[in-house]
């Protein structure tokens, strides 16, 4: 009962969050992204237990269990985005690394700001500088990109130069930094093993 309830409540705020994500887009206003916070915290919370909900290993629901009896999802969330809590740096030191993934992948890509913030841990997964930039092969080679979303296999993003949106294939979009690169379709894989690249809100 609690999980159809929980998915139900998660393809509401999902819908709620790209509604006031346009809005702002379009009007630039503030009050509109302040009121997103919450229900981004508690999207984000929510993803998590849900992750840990539907998985076989034995270590991820007890984990479950421990989280569900102590915080909500709106607490879970503010760990999470903040790198704090469960999601701080104690916490990340004795987990295994699927877990460590399991937080970061449980920021859904829904805006331009919530893309700012996983990409900031795919950089710190992979141990990239925080300098490094997204790129698109092809015709926007050698102009940095801003991811805007993420949806099913297609990455939509805004132009730096132009400011024009596009959608690609997420296997085209990488990361780049002076020495290295690694495409998102390949960092999703190696975070989200046997999972359909699909970040609406899951990877």
């Amino acid at each position: 009962m609690w999980y159809a309830s929980a998915k139900e409540t998660q393809r509401l705020l999902e819908s709620e969050i790209v509604r006031l994500s346009a809005v702002y887009d379009k009007d630039g206003n503030a009050p509109t992204l302040e009121g997103m916070v919450d229900q981004i915290k508690e999207l984000v919370g929510l993803n998590l237990r849900l992750k840990l909900f539907e998985s076989k290993v034995e270590r991820h629901r007890e984990a479950f269990d421990n989280i569900s009896g102590d915080y909500s999802d709106l607490e879970i969330g503010r760990q999470v985005m903040t790198n704090t809590g469960i999601a701080g740096p104690q916490s990340r030191a004795v987990l295994p690394q699927n877990m460590r993934d399991m937080i970061d992948t449980s920021i859904p890509l829904l805006n331009p700001q919530l893309c700012d913030v996983f990409l900031g841990r795919v950089r710190e997964r992979f141990n990239f500088p925080s300098d490094s930039q997204l790129f698109v092969r092809g015709s926007w080679e050698s102009h940095a990109v801003r991811m805007h979303s993420w949806k099913g296999d297609l990455v939509t993003f805004v132009h730096n130069e132009t400011g024009t949106t596009h959608s690609v294939a997420a296997n085209k979009v990488y990361l780049r930094s002076a020495d290295r690169s690694v495409s998102l379709s390949s960092a999703m894989r190696q975070m989200c093993p046997g999972r359909h690249a699909n970040h609406h809100p899951q990877m």
